[in-house]
């Protein structure tokens, strides 16, 4: 059964995924995501922040897992938030935390690794998440 959820939560959240590969070494991979909302912000029920949150950790676990993430990836993992309105950096921070939580246990690494260096980026435009890890040189 939860084999199920896996692939229905993938095929929810990965639209499009990308990797590239030099000499047979993986240096990038990037997928898109649905839209984060700031949960700063947001007036909702705990048990609804919850489950949304968790929804988001999930989903992005599986789209990197399909996306081809490598298990001990060390690099830079840069969010892309495309939206209508920006949002200021904590907010955006906090809105990406799940979608972080879920890359970093899909590649085997606490998010906190001094081996993996997290950015965040904001485009006008509609609205949606991507994401894209690059190997260090």
């Amino acid at each position: 059964m939860k084999d199920l959820r896996a692939v229905e939560i993938a095929s929810e959240y990965v639209v499009t995924c990308h990797s590239s590969e030099i000499n047979g070494r993986l240096v990038h991979v990037s997928f898109l995501l649905p839209p984060v909302k700031s949960a700063a912000n947001l007036r909702e029920h705990w048990r609804a922040r919850s489950k949304r949150i968790k929804a988001e950790r999930d989903g992005a676990f599986y789209a990197a897992l399909q996306a081809g993430a490598p298990k001990g990836f060390s690099g830079t993992i840069t969010f892309t938030r495309y939206g209508w309105q920006e949002m200021d950096d904590d907010n955006l921070r906090s809105a990406c935390k799940g979608v972080r939580d879920g890359i970093a246990k899909a590649i085997g690494v606490d998010d906190g690794s001094k081996t993996l260096k997290w950015q965040y980026e904001q485009v006008h435009g509609k609205p949606a998440l991507i994401v894209k890890m690059e190997v260090n040189p």
